[in-house]
């Protein structure tokens, strides 16, 4: 039984929905872990009670209620690519110069 009950936003389920077949079972898995350790490995803090874990290509941000015993979890995402050089943010161009449909 997890010490903390895991909760999805509303925002947070439409991008779990979107995510390919292959991730699926593997963010779900990780975002139910939360509730046996709201603080897993990896787990970094963003602000007071907002903290972030990386799942891969993906990453998951949630809000830890220890006072209700909640994690909410308000958005999943993919990481954006990042030149490390030069540190700026390098984002996938590839549906740009697809080939146009007919």
């Amino acid at each position: 039984m997890p010490d903390y009950e895991v909760l999805l936003r509303r925002r947070a389920e439409k991008q779990l929905d979107r995510v390919p077949y292959v991730d699926h079972p593997r963010l779900v898995k990780a975002i139910l872990a939360l509730g046996d350790d709201p603080h897993p490995p990896g787990c970094r803090k963003l602000l007071e009670d907002i903290y972030r874990i990386r799942l891969g290509t993906y990453r998951v941000i949630f809000k830890i209620d220890d006072e209700r015993k909640e994690v909410v979890v308000g958005n999943l995402a993919p990481n954006p690519v990042r030149n490390r050089h030069e540190g700026a943010v390098v984002r996938d161009c590839s549906p740009t110069f697809s080939p146009a449909k007919e």
